[in-house]
């Protein structure tokens, strides 16, 4: 009977590649023909979380390992630092999706080795009170096929960076950013709407203060017609008028989370203030 390790390469990849990440590099554990054929093979791990100082060197040794990584989740990492993502960036470059989650240690000059990935698509790097708008348009710059973005809870970005994500968002489908009142406003509404970003889909902007006027510039923009869900939650300058101006976008489908085959047929507007009355959702 022939063991999993004589198997050809190409047998073996296709095993491995239909493994979840802890099964994959259980895999790898198996022998030193298995352990080079998972490192130049893998794209993903197991999310990453560094919780001590002491933790940083095996973090470089495990991106060093794994040059063909493209998926990467490094969240709620308390040591990690600007330098591990310089490294991570120059010995991973095919990196397509990065997850920063509440790694509040990182600073601009991560953002400045981000954009330095020029297949990045998909990006979090939500709770992070230092990332500015500078930072973040190195990213959008660099990165061009950027297709999602999300600054949820990054506080210290305002509605300058606008004006960043209209010119150099050319490939953005989803913009997510809860919670970042300076942000949230009508005139980076009305900046997104004349912008480059024609391929936008999912708009979420939440905690601000965007009215019916913020509303009303995208509607008469083409983000009309590609725009398929809005979330506007905690707005609480947006009246009836603009909900229902929202249930008039041809393709629209979420409203407020809330899915539009959900909502009544008429009196939209109506809902979604009574449901701010009685939950403050809204």
């Amino acid at each position: 009977m022939t063991s999993l390790v004589d198997l050809p390469p190409p047998i073996i990849v296709n095993i491995a590649s239909n493994l979840p990440d802890k099964g994959l590099f259980s895999l790898a554990m198996l022998n030193q023909k298995m352990r080079e054929l998972i490192r130049t093979t893998a794209t993903t791990t197991p999310p990453i979380c560094v919780t001590s100082p002491e933790e940083k060197e095996n973090i470089r040794k495990l991106i060093q390992t794994y040059p063909n990584l493209t998926d990467v989740n490094i969240s709620h990492s308390r040591y990690l630092t600007d330098d591990i993502i310089e490294f991570l960036v120059e010995k991973c470059p095919k990196i397509s999706k990065l997850k920063l989650w509440n790694c509040l240690t990182l600073t601009d000059a991560a953002l400045h080795s981000i954009s330095r990935l020029t297949d990045l698509k998909w990006i979090c790097l939500g709770d992070n009170q230092n990332f500015s708008n500078d930072g973040v348009t190195e990213v959008l710059k660099g990165c061009e096929q950027l297709e999602t973005l999300d600054i949820t809870l990054c506080t210290n970005v305002t509605s300058a960076l606008a004006a960043s994500i209209a010119e150099h968002g050319k490939m953005l489908k989803e913009l997510i950013a809860e919670f970042c009142p300076a942000f949230a406003t009508n005139d980076a509404l009305a900046t997104i709407a004349g912008g480059q970003c024609r391929q936008l889909e999912k708009l979420i902007m939440g905690n601000g203060t965007a009215s019916d006027e913020g509303i009303e510039a995208l509607f008469i923009s083409p983000l009309k017609d590609t725009l398929t869900i809005l979330d506007f939650r905690r707005n609480a300058e947006i009246q009836q008028s603009g909900y229902d101006k929202i249930r008039l976008f041809p393709n629209i489908q979420e409203i407020d989370g809330v899915p539009v085959s959900s909502l009544p047929e008429e009196d939209t507007g109506a809902y979604f203030i009574s449901k701010r009355a009685m939950y403050g959702d809204g």
